[in-house]
């Protein structure tokens, strides 16, 4: 016997009605009042004890998110399965608030929007926080970071290994060539910032063209 879905109307659903409808994928609010931290696709246990818990983070306005975001993030992990001693248990994008200057810059629940409808479509592993993008100013990555940090390793005391041990997880920062190379423009950072994010945290860089991050100079 075959079941068919049907939505209000009568008519057969859309992949976006389907996605709405779906308990695991709870789509994130547009009030900070109402937040909540999406792990429905952070893994709560390593599969390998030999290896380090790693989620990866991309701050940015993705005003629209683009191909190149997506796969950025399936290129960094690439690198890490075969280069590294990471384990991968989450994927995050953040999108700026509202109160970032940028001109032509999407309300930020459409862009919250934008970049759920991309993962969820495309991803295993990915979600998309807006924590960042309901924030009444403009927060320094740093502080995202630190975001992270708390709900990740403070709130739920990190991950589990096989043999039921609780294990901190790596944060790291994803960022293009061009956000490393603006390390080096005069007061656009805070030296502190860039010693929270670089000392505690790492920066995984996807070269762009254009972009000479190996000039960037130590600070």
């Amino acid at each position: 016997m075959t079941t068919s879905y049907k939505n209000a109307s009568g008519a057969s659903p859309s992949v976006t009605e389907r996605e709405e409808d779906d308990p695991v994928i709870k789509l994130q609010p547009s009030r900070l009042e109402d937040y909540f931290f999406p792990t429905h696709r952070l893994k709560s246990r390593l599969e390998d004890n030999t290896k380090e818990p790693l989620v990866i983070v991309a701050c940015g306005s993705f005003s629209p998110i683009t191909y190149l975001h997506l796969r950025i993030f399936e290129m960094a992990k690439d690198y890490i399965i075969d280069n590294t001693q990471f384990e991968i248990i989450g994927g995050y994008y953040s999108p700026v608030s509202d109160h970032y200057t940028k001109e032509g810059l999407a309300p930020s629940h459409h862009r919250v929007r934008m970049c759920e409808l991309a993962v969820e479509r495309t991803s295993q592993w990915l979600m998309v926080d807006a924590w960042e993008s309901l924030q009444a100013i403009y927060t320094q990555t740093a502080l995202v970071m630190e975001h992270f940090n708390e709900e990740i390793n403070i709130k739920r005391g990190g991950v589990t290994t096989t043999d039921g041990e609780f294990r901190k997880v790596k944060i790291m920062l994803l960022a293009g060539g061009d956000l490393i190379e603006s390390f080096k423009v005069p007061k656009l950072w805070l030296d502190a910032d860039l010693h929270r994010i670089l000392g505690n945290y790492g920066v995984l860089i996807v070269e762009r063209t254009g972009a000479d991050v190996w000039a960037t100079p130590n600070r």
